[in-house]
């Protein structure tokens, strides 16, 4: 069924048949009766706590000088760009800069090369390092220099890609005596700057990853063709196969035959293999709405039940739920967080679809609690499997810590914030009840105290007796005095470092993810004395020096006077509060809309 839904003809980039049915009849999201441990019984505080504490054992693991984990600087390019995912997007989530300064710092050395990061070998590692440069870029402020690189990055990848129409026309990146005639195209190589011939489905799954990513930024139809016609490849080929419960999913392809080798028969995968695919996929079901956004959701509601009660030998998971395909030890690299991760983007851009979020929600339930259970160790460690306590696996390890955190960040992303337990900086949950509670209880305290402050003044005029002195009251106040009133309740304004709202385009608009109140670039953003947390005092002086001196005038004049400046100091004060305590994001737009 995947493979129909891509059966068109590519016309101008755009995959013509795509726009299926939101909802296809039929379709399965019941959970297995055999889970085990669906629920998640802590709090979104406890969560945090767990992720925390494993990005700062990670944190600790990694040599500032290279950028390389300490415990093994071999390890695999892939390893470090998934490092930096998981630590960017644990900062995003949380709220927190916590772990700003090492991404920042093995991101210059990655864009220096001055210690062989920027290897180029593989077009996965090079595709990895630009979803890590987007990563940084949406956790610390936006900065375009990151956002180049990965397009950079892309760039550099798209010279071993072979698009549809020169696949029809038997035009190839390197020299290829093939079969597959316009099938290839889509096709990405593996390994760049050489003849080999590889196609592995991990590393155009990365690729799709990138240009979903690049095009939710930019907009830039480039990156929306290459990723339509790559997922056009895997399906045609049969890389991803939902109608095979033996062989979902299948490592590498063979360009010239279009067949799988004898080395990767059918069904031999790891989660990575599929797992940046989900991150793609869910994208592009968000931002291609009225064009193919709706085959590509139809793709996932397929590809998701599918993959989630995959049972393989390959893959071996249990039938509790618990993901148990772990990578070959000989060849360390990231691969169950990836496929978390990529569950979790599925989640969260399609939060209605109760019966799609409910058995993706239960899934990533069973992995946490195996994860805090069975794979943690004293001292915020975590073990390769987890599905089984192994005492020889409990050494620290950067492939472990990281896919383990990948599965801490999903607990804590789904779970609803507790309004008595909340992060630092103000985090706000996912959903849109909790900012909507706390928002509506600030504008109510508002408008009372306003209500308040002018009945006050009202009685106080028909109070005070009337003046001869012939002052025009229709009259404006002079401009100094006007401005001063009308600038004095935005003083206190949060300085630049302080981003409320991280927005990315959806649907030809924009959606405004979770507001993260980070300290982008000032590490004393929790000082008492700065300017997005000022002390009343502070904010009295600041206030006071801000305005503009004002005549001089009769008493009723200067009582007025202080109950506009108490008035605005009010209003101001708790907006930044309900700013801080209350900014929440809307639900992700949903597929088919």
């Amino acid at each position: 069924m995947f493979r129909a839904l891509l059966g068109a003809a590519v016309h101008g980039g755009m995959l013509a048949g795509l726009i299926w049915p939101m909802q296809a009849t039929g379709q399965d999201f019941a959970v297995p009766s055999g889970w085990k441990k669906t629920n998640i019984t802590l709090t979104h505080a406890q969560r945090l706590n767990y992720s925390e504490n494993a990005a700062r054992e990670l944190r600790a693991n990694i040599n500032d000088n290279t950028g390389y984990p300490k415990d093994a600087p071999l390890y695999g390019l892939r390893t470090i760009s998934n490092m930096l995912i998981v630590l960017a997007s644990q900062d995003w989530r949380s709220g927190d800069v916590s772990s700003r300064s090492t991404v920042m710092n093995t991101l210059d050395l990655y864009e220096n090369n001055s210690t062989a990061l920027d290897g180029r070998g593989q077009n996965l590692d090079t595709c990895v390092f630009g979803l890590a440069e987007i990563a940084a870029y949406d956790a610390y402020g936006k900065n375009e220099s990151r956002l180049e690189i990965a397009k950079r990055n892309f760039d550099i990848v798209y010279t071993d890609f072979i698009t549809t129409s020169d696949a029809q026309n038997g035009v190839y990146t390197r020299a290829l005596s093939t079969t597959c005639g316009s099938n290839l195209g889509g096709l990405l190589f593996f390994n760049h700057g050489t003849t080999n011939t590889d196609v592995f489905a991990v590393g155009i799954g990365a690729w799709i990853a990138l240009a979903a990513r690049l095009y939710e930024i930019t907009g830039n139809g480039t990156y929306l063709d290459a990723a339509e016609q790559s997922i056009q490849f895997m399906a045609s080929t049969h890389m991803i196969d939902t109608s095979n419960t033996s062989a979902l999913i299948t490592d590498v392809v063979n360009a010239s035959t279009c067949a799988f080798g004898t080395a990767t028969p059918p069904g031999t995968a790891n989660p990575d293999d599929v797992g940046f695919l989900l991150e793609g996929l869910s994208i592009l079901a968000n931002v291609t709405n009225g064009t193919s956004g709706d085959g590509f959701a139809q793709m996932l509601y397929e590809l998701v039940p599918a993959i989630v009660t995959y049972q393989p030998a390959s893959w071996d998971n249990t039938t509790t739920g618990i993901l148990t395909k772990d990578t070959d030890p000989q060849a360390p690299y990231c691969s169950k967080g990836i496929y978390i991760r990529g569950l979790l983007e599925a989640r969260l851009r399609n939060p209605s679809n109760d019966t799609l979020v409910s058995l993706i929600d239960e899934y990533l339930a069973i992995q946490f609690n195996a994860v805090i259970t069975t794979a943690y160790n004293p001292g915020d460690v975590y073990s390769k499997s987890w599905y089984q306590v192994n005492e020889d696996d409990t050494t620290y390890n950067t492939v472990a810590q990281v896919d383990a955190l990948d599965v801490l960040n999903a607990a804590t992303a789904i779970s609803p914030a507790s309004t008595d337990t909340a992060p630092p900086n103000g985090h706000s949950s996912i959903g849109t009840i909790i900012g909507a509670t706390v928002g509506g209880t600030a504008a109510v305290a508002i408008l009372a105290i306003v209500v308040f402050i002018h009945m006050r003044r009202r009685r106080r005029a028909r109070e005070m007796p009337l003046r001869d002195d012939r002052i025009d009251t229709s009259e404006k106040l002079p401009a100094a005095r006007e401005g001063a009133y009308l600038t004095e309740p935005f003083l206190l304004s949060a300085p630049d470092t302080v981003e409320r709202a991280t927005l990315h385009p959806e649907k030809n608009g924009l959606r405004q993810r979770a507001a993260l109140l980070n300290h982008y670039s000032d590490p004393g953003a929790d000082s008492p004395h700065s300017p997005s947390r000022a002390s009343p005092d502070h904010a009295a002086h600041l206030i006071s020096e801000g305005s503009h001196p004002a005549p001089a005038v009769e008493e009723s004049h200067a009582l007025s006077d202080m109950e506009r400046r108490l008035e605005s100091r009010l209003f101001a004060n708790l907006m930044h509060s309900f700013t801080i305590r209350g900014e929440t994001e809307s639900d992700p737009p949903e597929y088919g809309q």
